[in-house]
């Protein structure tokens, strides 16, 4: 494989190189193949104000990616068979929707990631990222348009890695015991390179500080899209995560342990695994995950796992002013929407607000505490449940656990809950209490 780095490139004409010198003295861009063929895919085809996009194949579901100095933008998704019905998560995402034959159109007028599911397809979404085109900053490591195989791609302290629109990496990105580093572009990274028993994953993010991750998409890791060890000051923004479908456990979306001041916002993820987790490794120090603010999601998640959780059964998990909000639950296969279990943990200021749910097969909270662990002020707040199965919820608590718990302003299929059994909840011994929302 032919890599061409743009410092080392040679100039026949020498009097034109000490200004080339001077003009990228502070860019690095790597350039290489085109992408293969076969990481695109054509079940679906999309065209924005007219001309042909990309459509690339994930083990979830098809991505489309696109970037534009100027909206309203014009869609047109043609699904090769006649489309008789189209949701579009969250629905206030576009537009002007027309159905015609085998296409459908809409329009876009700002910055969005959405959901498209024509004819209730379920097993093969298109997931769509429509953002403008981000900036140079300078003094960057900056991936062209093609294949890039990079292995592990460790950065250092005050780095930027620039993916431009159309690169795409095989490998992964560690960013390990350094500050001051910005992940940003439209482009994509492939996990599939690292070997199945190394289960990296696509971004790891470990014992470091003031790390920010913009606008890149992860598709088919070896294991979690984003994994936050120990660190502070991470800020995740406007991320697209599809996960690993052949992976059983270990795909998740975004895992964080043990760190604090962490902002996720604007994330859209297809996961077979947890969309979300906060986690701990028994034996590991009992490192406090605190400031923690997860906002304007949308998640979709296949047969494992839960869309955010707390635990699986971890030991010593320890949590503080954690906030889940505005968050849109498109599709959950199994699992529960809130799964929380844990043992010898304490969990304070836990809240779960403006949570949406579309789809949910099996559970919508499934929280489960020993006695050893301690509680307080669980909040689940403005929840709206409008699938069409009966998902049931499971609360395992003891008294005084069960005392810190709220559920305030929970609608079932288009119904306000006001008594337990209205929403297909169970509880051991202990009542949960449920309170009409109040603005």
């Amino acid at each position: 494989m032919h890599r061409i780095s743009v410092l080392s490139k040679q100039y026949k004409i020498a009097c034109w190189l000490p200004l080339f010198i001077l003009l990228t003295s502070c860019l690095t861009r790597k350039e290489d193949k085109v992408v293969s063929e076969n990481i695109l895919t054509d079940y679906y085809r999309v065209k924005v104000s007219g001309g042909v996009v990309p459509v690339y194949h994930t083990r979830p579901g098809a991505l489309t990616l696109v970037t534009l100095d100027s909206m309203p933008v014009t869609v047109s998704v043609d699904n090769r068979a006649a489309v008789e019905k189209v949701e579009f998560i969250p629905a206030d995402a576009v537009k002007k929707v027309n159905m015609k034959d085998d296409v459908v159109t809409f329009e876009v007028e700002s910055e969005k990631n959405f959901f498209v599911k024509i004819n209730d397809n379920y097993v093969y979404p298109l997931m769509v990222s429509i953002s403008k085109v981000q900036q140079a900053v300078g003094n960057e490591i900056r991936y062209g348009k093609g294949m890039h195989e990079v292995g592990k791609l460790y950065l250092k302290s005050g780095q930027t890695l620039m993916l431009e629109e159309g690169a795409y990496l095989k490998g992964c990105i560690v960013v390990e015991g350094v500050k001051d580093v910005l992940i940003m572009g439209s482009g994509i990274i492939n996990g599939t390179a690292n070997s199945s028993s190394d289960q990296q994953p696509s971004i790891l993010v470990r014992q470091s500080e003031n790390i920010q991750i913009e606008g890149i998409s992860s598709i088919d890791p070896s294991g979690v899209g984003i994994q936050i060890e120990e660190s502070k000051g991470v800020s995740i923004e406007n991320v697209k995560l599809l996960g690993n479908r052949e992976l059983r456990m270990s795909d998740d979306g975004i895992n964080i342990f043990g760190s604090t001041d962490v902002q996720v916002s604007n994330v859209i993820s297809n996961t077979r695994n947890n969309s979300i987790a906060f986690m701990h490794r028994s034996g590991s120090p009992q490192t406090e995950t605190k400031h923690v603010r997860i906002r304007d999601c949308i998640f979709w998640k296949g047969d494992y796992g839960n869309v955010m959780e707390i635990g699986y059964q971890a030991r010593g998990i320890r949590l503080n002013d954690v906030i889940l909000e505005r968050i849109e639950v498109a599709h959950s296969l199994a699992g529960a929407i809130v799964g929380i279990s844990a043992k010898e943990s304490k969990l304070k200021g836990v809240h779960f607000r403006k949570i949406n749910i579309h789809d949910s097969r099996f559970m919508n909270f499934d929280i489960k505490l020993d006695s050893t662990s301690e509680l307080d002020d669980l909040l689940l707040e403005d929840v709206h449940y409008n699938g069409m199965d009966a998902a049931y919820s499971d609360f395992q608590l003891d008294v005084h656990q069960a005392d810190q718990v709220m559920l305030k302003g929970y609608h079932y299929q288009d119904r306000k809950v006001n008594n337990p059994a209205d929403a297909y909840i169970r509880y051991m011994d202990h009542d949960i209490r449920i309170i009409d929302h109040r603005l």
